[in-house]
């Protein structure tokens, strides 16, 4: 169901990207971290959640941090992120990096 999702998503609207992140979409990504810790499954939430903070990018006023990004932390996403860089597999911890540094390198700094 998931991998479903996340191939759609690059061509949902903003209005129907808002209303998955109103429904709690982006915290039950999350949340499926802790179901499976295959490199396989972990890349299809990865993409998620990598699909959300764009999303976030795109919506933010300039100066102005990703409240997507606020928001992750919020729920405690962010340690989940940061547990990841030490994944066993180099794609995962790569694929993590990767997006830590695009997205959270601002924020970290605060």
């Amino acid at each position: 169901m998931i991998i479903c999702f996340v191939n759609a998503f690059g061509n949902l609207s903003d209005f129907t990207i808002n209303k998955l992140l109103n429904k709690g979409l982006l915290k039950i990504l999350f949340e499926m971290i802790d179901i499976n810790d295959t490199a396989e499954y972990l890349e299809v939430i990865i993409e998620g959640i990598d699909k959300f903070l764009y999303y976030g990018e795109e919506i933010r006023a300039e100066g102005e941090t990703n409240d997507i990004v606020s928001l992750i932390e919020s729920f405690g996403g962010l340690q989940k992120l940061d547990a990841l860089q030490y994944h066993i597999d180099p794609k995962v911890f790569t694929r993590i990096s990767l997006l830590m540094d695009k997205y959270f390198l601002e924020f970290q700094r605060k």
